[in-house]
């Protein structure tokens, strides 16, 4: 959407193969879903190690969260190394 007007709409249809993708994807979650109330078991999403190195997930920026480049006083997101040692 524009900030300033006129603001341009566009409208934009579903296709059939999206709908059912998306369809696949939620069936899958609700029998995953369904599974965890039956059995009472829960994924965990970090790691169950008791070294405190390996005790978090890492975090990193994602391709979408870069900025543009200004004057130089951005960080290059592009060389910040994934998984940096410590």
């Amino acid at each position: 959407m524009e900030k300033l007007p006129p603001h341009l709409v566009a409208r934009r249809r579903t296709t059939p193969l999206l709908l059912a993708a998306g369809n696949a994807v939620l069936s899958q979650i609700f029998s995953d879903y369904a599974h965890c109330l039956d059995t009472g078991i829960w994924p965990s999403f970090d790691s169950d190690s008791d070294l405190p190195s390996e005790a978090f997930t890492p975090v990193t920026f994602e391709p979408w969260m870069a900025l543009p480049p200004t004057s130089g006083n951005t960080p290059d997101y592009e060389s910040i190394p994934e998984h940096p040692e410590t």
